[in-house]
Parts: structure tokens; C-alpha cells; sequence
């Protein structure tokens, strides 16, 4: 997962790498875009939290036909959200970026940048419930393979699209767009070639995207609170990039190029939170909560270390990382290595968050995970960033203060929450329920035939 996560990342890494060599209003479009993009996409993405977590305990019950059917009812849902999304996206992108108050340049890039994305958002979507499915069955390893073979893709055609070397046109900003477009088109492909042809013992079939309107509920119940986690943390991204724009295009510049790296920091988190989801739910399914618990107090122990170290790293070598997007400025770079430097040491406490976070997702208790968003960006980060950097007037400095202590702050609630809620308490409801209905239903068939 972690590799996985890594390779994830590179998409956004490798596309700000080529287009830095467009210059500074380029960095800043793509910046102004990354939180449109996730705010739009992620309420979809979080609906296939909820595959993860039924199948997840569905495995755990040692129950194969209802983790073929739960993956097909996600790939059914999913289908239709994508199709909403891709409206939804282009549509309002452009007002959105009005919005943002971004200089007329950088928002015409961004808009270009949005509108290809949107228009195959079916690709993204389609990647994201396969990684989905076969995570919560535990398999993790397909997705790696699969997201190699992406990612080779997007770095070969980055520079060609973008650039325009030899016969390509040089497209600039679209071209990491379309890049980045066709590399996960050809991963959804693949992926949902994988779930339909049997190569596994997951077997999606035909009949499993019959609508089955009470599984299809239960997705949406567990999804709908983890869209809104996702949400939450997007609108979260968006008001920051509010507050930054008003700061001018270095500001933008410099917290776009933090927030990358950021994202690629948090790789090992995100991958103990996945796994922590998929180990916690199939042993809640089984009923073994001692082991779940220890499952996630192994994965939140490992990450705090893990972040730990890297964070003292980045403390360290803030400037020559910084530096590797964007040579031309150094303004740029000055600052993007000051808001590396302030949250680095707080890196730990952060895994420690998110992988608890995890844990909470794979009891089915998304709507715990949800409140943890909203008191770590709402509560805390949000409230910080305006107070420091609008009402103190620390411009840029007091946004990138407002980071570290937020992460502790949500770090030692959401810790509190975990040692002391009552999700140890909690039953595999949803996944125990579709069950008995399916048995209940079959015996019922059997009894008509006899």
C-alpha cells in the first residue's frame, strides 16, 4: 500500500515537476486547481470507503458471495456518481476559481486544467473502486503492479505532452492533464478487466450489477459519512487556498509546492490507515475485537515512528527539496522550505491521527472519522490560519504555523476518542444484516421451487 500510495503521489509530483518549468503562474494553476479537484472528486471517492469496509467484513464472515455482490453494487453506484461528478465539476469549476480571487492568468490555466480532468473523471473513479475492492479483500499488491504500470505511463508522456518534444505540440498545462488522463484510463481499464475475468477468486459477474437497492443503502449510509469526510477535508484545502491567495502568487507558488510535498509525506500514514481499515474490519467481521484493536494501536505505533523520522529529515533538508520544483525563484523556494521546516516535527503525531482514523473507518464507524475531520480542520487549522495570517498579520508564516499545531491538536483527541469511544463495543451491522436478508431470501426461493 505504501508503494501504491507512493506511486499515486509521483502523478502529482511528476506533473509539478514539468509544469515548474512553465513558470511560477503555472505552479500556481495547478495549486488552485488540486483543491477543486479533490473537493469534487473525493465526495465520490468516499463511497468506496464503504466497499472497503463490507467486503472487508464480509471476508471476515468467510463469505464470498457477498463480497462478489458488494463489489459489483459498488462498481454500479460508483458508475452513476462519476457520471454526476463529471457534470457537477464542469460546470461549477470555473465559478469556483472566480471565487478564489486568483490573478486572471493563473485562473484561465486552472480552468483549461480542470475541464479535461473532469471530462474523464469515469477513469479516475473506475481505479479507485478497484483498489477499493481488492483492499478490503486483502489483496494489495494487484493495485501496486497496476498503478506501476500507470505511473510509468504518465512519467513518459509528461514531458512530451507538456514540452512538446519532437511531433507533440506543446500544450503546457493541458498537456499534464491529458497526461495524467490517458495513464489512468488505461489503469481503470486493466483494473476492471481484472474484477470481471475471474483472474481472481474475487469474480465480479454479470448478475452482481443487477441494483440490489438494500445493499446498494447500506453502501451509501457507511459511504455517505466518509464523503463527507473527504469533503470536509477538501473545503478545508479550499479555504486555505483562499486565505494564501490573498497572500499574492509566490504565497500560492510556495504552499502549493508544500502542500505536494506534504501529501507525498503522509504516504506511509495513509497506507498503515488503509491497512489498519482492511485488518481491523476483517477481524470485526470475524469477531475478534482484541485483535483489532492491537491491529491498530501496531499500525498508529508504526506510523508515529515512521513519520517521526521523516519529518526530522525534512527539518533538515527543507531547502534542497523545496528547490527541486522550482530553481527560478528563489522567493519561491525561501518560502515553500520555511512551511517545510515549521510542520516537519509534527509529521508523527499526524500518522498517528490518520491511522487511528483508519481504524474507526473499518469498525464501519465513518461517521467518528467524519467528526475528527471537521474538529482537525473546522475547529482547529482553518480558525488558526485566518487568526495568524489575516487578524496578526503573519502573512504566509502564520499559515504555515497554523499546520503544526492543529496536527496535535486532532492528534491527541482523536487518540482520546479511540481509547475511550465505544466502537469496541459496536457490531458489523450492516454487513450482519445484508446477510441474513440474502439467506433469509434464498431459503425463501428454495422453499417456492420445493
Amino acid at each position: 500500500m505504501i508503494l501504491a500510495n507512493l506511486m499515486q503521489t509521483a502523478y502529482n509530483i511528476v506533473d509539478t515537476y514539468w509544469v515548474g518549468r512553465l513558470g511560477k503562474e503555472a505552479i500556481a494553476a495547478i495549486s488552485l486547481s488540486f483543491p477543486i479537484i479533490f473537493l469534487i472528486i473525493s465526495f465520490g471517492a468516499g463511497l468506496t470507503i464503504a466497499g472497503t469496509v463490507m467486503i472487508a467484513q464480509f471476508t471476515g464472515m468467510q463469505d464470498q458471495d457477498n463480497v462478489d455482490l458488494t463489489a459489483g453494487q459498488t462498481v454500479i453506484l460508483l458508475i452513476n456518481v462519476s457520471i454526476i461528478i463529471t457534470i457537477v465539476g464542469l460546470t461549477t469549476s470555473g465559478p469556483l476559481l472566480n471565487l478564489m480571487g486568483a490573478a486572471p492568468d493563473v485562473a484561465s490555466r486552472a480552468a483549461i486544467y480542470l475541464r479535461i480532468l473532469f471530462g474523464g473523471s469515469i477513469f479516475i473513479f473506475m481505479f479507485f473502486v478497484f483498489q477499493s475492492i481488492l483492499r478490503g479483500w486483502g489483496d494489495t499488491k494487484t493495485p501496486m503492479w497496476v498503478m506501476l504500470g500507470s505511473v510509468i505511463a504518465n512519467m513518459i508522456l509528461d514531458p512530451f505532452f507538456i514540452m512538446g518534444i519532437g511531433p507533440f505540440p506543446k500544450l503546457g498545462i493541458a498537456g499534464a492533464a491529458w497526461a495524467t488522463l490517458i495513464s489512468r484510463g488505461i489503469s481503470a481499464i486493466i483494473g476492471m478487466w481484472i474484477l470481471f475475468s475471474g483472474q481472481k477468486v474475487l469474480h465480479i459477474r454479470l448478475h452482481h450489477l443487477k441494483p440490489d437497492w438494500k445493499m446498494q443503502w447500506q453502501l451509501i449510509k457507511l459511504g455517505v459519512p466518509a464523503s463527507i469526510e473527504q469533503s470536509i477535508r477538501a473545503l478545508g484545502i479550499t479555504a486555505l487556498i483562499f486565505i494564501v491567495t490573498s497572500l499574492g502568487t509566490t504565497a500560492v507558488a510556495a504552499y502549493g509546492i508544500g502542500a505536494r510535498i506534504f501529501s507525498f509525506v503522509i504516504i506511509p500514514a495513509m497506507a498503515l490507515s488503509m491497512a489498519t481499515s482492511t485488518a481491523l474490519g476483517q477481524n470485526f467481521g470475524a469477531g475478534q475485537i482484541e485483535r483489532a484493536e492491537k491491529a491498530a494501536w501496531i499500525g498508529a505505533g508504526t506510523g508515529f515512528g515512521a513519520l517521526s523520522i521523516i519529518g526530522i529529515v525534512f527539518f533538515f533538508f527543507a531547502t534542497p527539496i523545496s528547490a527541486i520544483f522550482i530553481k527560478e525563484s528563489p522567493e519561491v523556494v525561501r518560502m515553500s522550505s520555511e512551511f517545510l521546516r515549521t510542520m516537519s516535527l509534527t509529521f508523527g503525531f499526524l500518522g498517528l491521527q490518520i491511522i487511528l482514523n483508519g481504524g474507526f473507518r473499518g469498525a464501519g464507524r465513518t461517521t467518528t472519522a467524519m467528526v475528527m475531520a471537521f474538529i482537525s480542520f473546522w475547529m482547529a487549522r482553518i480558525p488558526l490560519a485566518y487568526l495568524f495570517a489575516k487578524v496578526l498579520g503573519w502573512g504566509p508564516r502564520g499559515i504555515w504555523w497554523a499546520f503544526p499545531l492543529s496536527i496535535v491538536l486532532s492528534s491527541v483527541v482523536t487518540t482520546g476518542w479511540f481509547i475511550y469511544g465505544k466502537w469496541k463495543t459496536a457490531k458489523p451491522d450492516a454487513a450482519k444484516r445484508i446477510q441474513e436478508r440474502i439467506i433469509s431470501e434464498t431459503v425463501a426461493e428454495e422453499g417456492a421451487a420445493d
